[in-house]
């Protein structure tokens, strides 16, 4: 096995760093903005981008492309973080082209590796994000160069409420991955736990997202109109998300009461059935809006402006949306996923037993009553001691230091 690995990746790495330069972190991510998708694992990014204010960050994402005949790089750089988009060609049918594109996946990988050897050399630590194949190459940097790798995990294919059974050979390789790395880090301790129910990992520690409190604060002046306005964004996964049960409780609620609104936004493949199940319940263009894609100033401005927001999922790793939402000081309404029983206190907002219509109904009902009565600076300051990038980056690296034995944080960005 170890020939193996040395053929595999031989001859493309050099000397690590010196000890007297700045940290260097080679992301190894599974899922990662690319050229069709800028909000594709963008919570990865995230993190690199809250870790590049005290290291040199370098990410490598192999990404398949249909439309690519050939290998082709992309790379992008941005102050300490450094980022290389490998596109590899991909066929979806087929045994014969599932092969074909293990190869090109092990091809590109090579590739890109060789790239990084011309910007760096060897990291002095590897961040896998989601275990996949990607963590190969971190394996084999720890084996063969005694470079340690730490695991951040986001995906919901763990939880129990998902119901998607893992295979023997993914947990066999799951569990090896684990094992090997220094730290497990999962962004929602409800996560870590489901993980260690199926004997995946023994530890794990708490590694957030992070939510960008630059962008998501306060409205400067809010707008106090006697029609309501709630806030729902998702990515319109019926399974995940629950937008029907969210569109039976508008209804139910609005034979009760019609001083509010119901603002949808996001899109996603089950877009379209919540729009013709909404004209069903003859709540279309009343009391529910569907407002589509809104990314940047742009959502966080309609968020500031929101009464309270709701996210009543059927599971979530960790439900960025709801923070960003505390964040502007708007408290939510929320059911029992993630860590959110845990984060969201009475003064936050309420979080609801379970997400069946009813109880989506009563927990509106009493939002709409009592949304002014939680404190914005009280949620903006959880937000931040929390979850903002300069705490999630400063949190990150002090686990790098410990890994690595470094005692005293002189590897910052003014050393760079």
């Amino acid at each position: 096995m170890k020939k193996f690995y040395i053929y595999m990746f031989k001859g493309i790495f050099m000397k690590t760093t010196p000890a007297n330069t700045p940290l260097k972190v080679l992301f190894l991510p599974a899922l990662y903005p690319h050229k069709r998708d800028s909000m594709f694992g963008l919570f990865v990014r995230k993190h690199a981008l809250a870790v590049r204010n005290h290291c040199r960050v370098l990410v490598l994402h192999t990404h398949p492309s249909p439309e690519e005949s050939k290998i082709t790089f992309n790379t992008h750089k941005e102050g300490n973080l450094t980022e290389i988009t490998v596109y590899f060609p991909h066929k979806n049918q087929g045994l014969a082209n599932r092969t074909k594109n293990l190869l090109q996946w092990y091809k590109a990988t090579k590739m890109g590796f060789r790239l990084m050897k011309k910007e760096w050399g060897l990291p002095d630590i590897t961040h896998v994000h989601i275990i996949t194949r990607i963590a190969i190459p971190a394996l084999w940097l720890k084996i063969f160069h005694r470079i340690p790798f730490v695991v951040t995990e986001h995906w919901s294919r763990y939880l129990d409420a998902n119901n998607l059974a893992l295979g023997r050979i993914s947990k066999i390789f799951t569990r090896r991955i684990i094992r090997a790395s220094s730290n497990l880090g999962v962004v929602s301790a409800r996560l870590g736990e489901s993980m260690r129910r199926q004997g995946l990992c023994r530890h794990y520690s708490l590694t957030p997202n992070v939510v960008n409190t630059e962008l998501f604060k306060p409205a400067t002046k809010k707008i106090n109109a006697p029609v309501k306005t709630m806030v729902h964004i998702s990515c319109f996964e019926e399974k995940s998300k629950n937008m029907s049960g969210i569109l039976k409780a508008v209804k139910n609620l609005s034979q009760q009461r019609q001083d509010f609104r119901l603002k949808m936004i996001g899109t996603g493949v089950d877009l379209q059935k919540s729009i013709e199940q909404a004209k069903e319940l003859n709540i279309y263009n009343t009391f529910v809006e569907f407002e589509g894609l809104k990314e940047g100033r742009e959502l966080s401005e309609i968020l500031a402006q929101a009464d309270f927001s709701l996210l009543v999922s059927h599971y979530e790793t960790f439900g960025i949306v709801v923070y960003e939402s505390l964040a502007c000081g708007v408290p939510v309404l929320v059911s029992d996923v993630a860590d959110f029983k845990k984060d969201i206190s009475p003064q936050f907002g309420h979080v609801i037993k379970n997400n069946t219509p009813e109880s989506i109904t009563e927990g509106m009902n009493r939002m709409l009553s009592e949304h002014n009565t939680f404190n914005p600076e009280d949620m903006r300051k959880f937000v931040v001691s929390n979850f903002s990038e300069k705490y999630v980056g400063m949190k990150i690296c002090q686990l790098y230091e410990q890994i690595l034995g470094i005692t005293n944080n002189t590897r910052t960005k003014s050393d760079a």
